[in-house]
């Protein structure tokens, strides 16, 4: 009974290993260390004194997800969206649904339709 448990024990402790390894080849083969860098998450989880890991976590914890996606919010080739004039433009523009400001849940189907004298794919070149 004991060396069943015990060979439990191992192989549990080998399979979460193996795992551990094949997460951390995940995130640096998709630069998580520079995404978070780059979105400025970095600095937000500095001043909590939280790290990546503990916001995964609590992540998953709250949503059951284990998974958390950070992209940036823009049109390929403009800036990056700053402001909720930007958000608001962006969400107009494109094939966006839903758009969250705050606790302001603004979905296209309601919003007035945007009126432009310019085709705004022409102010930006592609990168």
């Amino acid at each position: 009974m004991i060396a069943a448990f015990i060979a439990i024990l191992v192989i549990g402790y080998l399979v979460a290993r193996t795992l551990a390894r094949a997460v951390d080849t995940v995130l640096k083969r998709i630069g998580f260390d520079r995404a978070i860098q780059r979105s400025g998450i970095d600095i937000a989880l500095e001043r909590t004194g939280y790290d990546a890991a503990d916001l995964l976590a609590e992540f998953d914890r709250r949503t059951g997800c284990p998974v958390l996606i950070n992209t940036s919010f823009n049109v390929r080739g403009e800036p990056i969206v700053c402001s909720p004039e930007d958000a608001y433009l962006c969400f107009m523009r494109t094939n966006m649904d839903v758009l969250v400001l705050g606790n302001q849940i603004l979905r296209k189907e309601e919003q007035p339709e945007l009126h432009e004298d310019f085709d705004w794919r022409d102010l930006y070149a592609l990168d």
